[in-house]
């Protein structure tokens, strides 16, 4: 229904609207229509202005409201300007009075012009008063819906009311059966001699434990009260021990927290050492291996230098063998020398053994002495060189070859020296290589140390950051446990306080009924007395 009414009213409003553009719409034109005649007319003749005069108010159909009020404004007008200013010139000359009406009249007309021109501002106006329109619409549906409601609340009142009389009828029927029991045992007592009702003593005596009643309920809703506001404390209470458990748990979380943060970076520094150790261990072994290689190929060299000595100097033994064991020549008869020429022969098997001996270090005259010695004492006294001529023995004659061997001797031992130089190079680069690994060895054995010790403290620290993550897990755990055992208590201890409390406020809520039911009794009561005591002055 609602809808509809507001499409109607819509409508009505639109429908409004539309007939007022359209009559200000045919004033407007109606005024233009009005001037341009006038206008015409004002260029013809005075006589057929005044007849035109004369006839326009005789088709008053044809104009709207507005050019009547128009026209009827500036007549008035008119009027008082003429009564106002009086002039001489009129009185003297009545015949020209035609003519100054028309020309009023034409003023008139001409003041017509503005309010054509002022057409926004009535076309404003009428817009106003649509709005107008629209607001005391708005309002009427404001007070329908007021009046909706108040016809609702007026229903649910009436509702409760009819529920209250029928409460207080079924009261007041029990009243009555009781005030007939009453009745009924009062003439009961009269008959049997009993004076029925009353006296004034007992009435105050009855008054007096009525308020006395009425003290006790005044004392329990002021119990109810106080518990009231113990169960507030409490509860005040148990929300500040919840905000206190609530700050533990996030003092525990944070410790767990820490002990987790500090467990993860005891985890990554255990890591880097290890990654450290691993390349620490790797670049040991490519240390070693690199002196193994080196020690192997200085051990090579020196072999190989050693071989190459023994070989030099094997030839050069066998040079010197063949220098001191030249082959005779075709022309000279072997002669077998004399024993008493030349040195004693030493030794086959000690010259064997100074032939094989390879000396480290020779001179030149060791070896010179070895080379007289392998001389063969079958040789011929003059083919050696070496051996005194007769008739004087302790005199020795140079040898021809003498300065040729003295240089290859000078060269060898040259060589011997060089040799022996290189050898003692090789000893000292072997035992320069042999101090460097072992120097090498104590670093590593001494890092192996150092990142064994700090793989057992990193061990240890992730052992006790372990037992403290466990301990706070723990004590998290017990934490929690205890807080959500103190909340169920406290939901429990809630749930038992809104039953309490709802219990007393039903307690209260009989209570006040029984006072009302008291206060009715007493009320019912002593118009009862009343009624006995009349009836038994009455009776008296």
């Amino acid at each position: 229904m609602k809808p509809s009414l507001e499409s109607d009213e819509e409508e009505e409003l639109g429908a409004m609207q539309k007939t007022l553009r359209e009559r200000a719409n045919r004033s407007i034109q109606h005024l233009s229509s009005l001037l341009a005649s006038h206008s015409s007319d004002s260029e013809s003749s005075g006589p057929k202005q005044q007849q035109g005069l004369e006839q326009d108010p005789c088709t008053p159909a044809q104009h709207s409201e507005a050019v009547y009020q128009l026209r009827s404004l500036l007549q008035k007008q008119t009027n008082d300007v003429n009564i106002q200013s009086p002039s001489p010139s009129k009185r003297r000359l009545p015949p020209k009075r035609a003519t100054d009406d028309t020309s009023s009249k034409h003023t008139g007309v001409q003041d017509l012009v503005p309010i054509i021109h002022n057409q926004s501002e009535y076309i404003q106006h009428l817009e106003a008063e649509v709005k107008f329109c629209k607001d005391e619409l708005a309002e009427m549906k404001h007070r329908d819906q007021l009046r909706s409601l108040h016809q609702t609340q007026t229903e649910t009142l009436e509702t409760q009311v009819v529920k209250d009389l029928a409460c207080l009828q079924k009261e007041y029927e029990e009243m009555k059966e009781r005030l007939r029991h009453k009745d009924a045992m009062t003439a009961a007592a009269a008959r049997g001699q009993h004076v029925g009702g009353l006296c004034l003593k007992c009435a105050q005596h009855e008054a007096v434990l009525a308020e006395t009643h009425s003290n006790v309920h005044i004392q329990s809703i002021e119990r109810l009260t106080k518990e009231r506001d113990e169960l507030t404390t409490v509860l005040c209470s148990m929300r500040a021990s919840q905000a206190e458990a609530q700050q533990r748990e996030w003092a525990a979380y944070q410790q767990v927290k820490q002990a987790v943060v500090m467990a993860e970076e005891a985890n990554l520094e255990k890591t880097r050492a290890l990654v450290q150790c691993e390349h620490f261990r790797n670049e040991v072994t490519r240390q070693r291996e690199r002196l193994e290689r080196e020690l192997a190929s200085e051990q090579q060299k020196i072999s190989q230098a050693k071989e190459d000595a023994r070989s030099e100097s094997k030839k050069e033994k066998e040079e010197l063998a063949q220098i001191a064991n030249p082959r005779p020549t075709q022309g000279q008869p072997k002669v077998n020398p004399k024993p008493t020429q030349g040195p004693p022969m030493a030794n086959p098997s000690q010259h064997k053994a100074n032939t094989t001996h390879q000396p480290t270090s020779l001179h030149y005259g060791q070896l010179y002495d070895t080379w007289i010695h392998c001389i063969p004492a079958s040789a011929p006294a003059n083919a050696t060189g070496l051996l005194p001529q007769q008739g004087n023995e302790k005199k020795w004659k140079p040898c021809a070859h003498k300065d040729g061997d003295a240089a290859n001797v000078a060269s060898l031992s040259q060589r011997v020296a060089e040799q022996q130089g290189l050898l003692e190079r090789c000893e000292r680069d072997r035992n320069s290589l042999n101090s460097q690994l072992e120097e090498t060895s104590k670093k590593l054995t001494a890092q192996e140390a150092n990142s064994s010790k700090l793989c057992a403290e990193l061990r240890f620290l992730m052992s006790q950051a372990q037992l403290k993550k466990e301990e706070a897990e723990r004590n998290v755990r017990d934490i929690s446990s205890k807080l959500g055992r103190q909340l169920e208590l406290a939901e429990q201890e809630v749930q038992k306080l809104g039953m309490e409390l709802r219990g007393y406020r039903q307690r209260l809520e009989e209570a006040q009924r029984a006072e009302g039911r008291a206060r009715a009794e007493t009320a019912g009561l002593a118009e009862g007395l009343s009624r006995a005591q009349r009836q038994l002055n009455l009776t008296r």
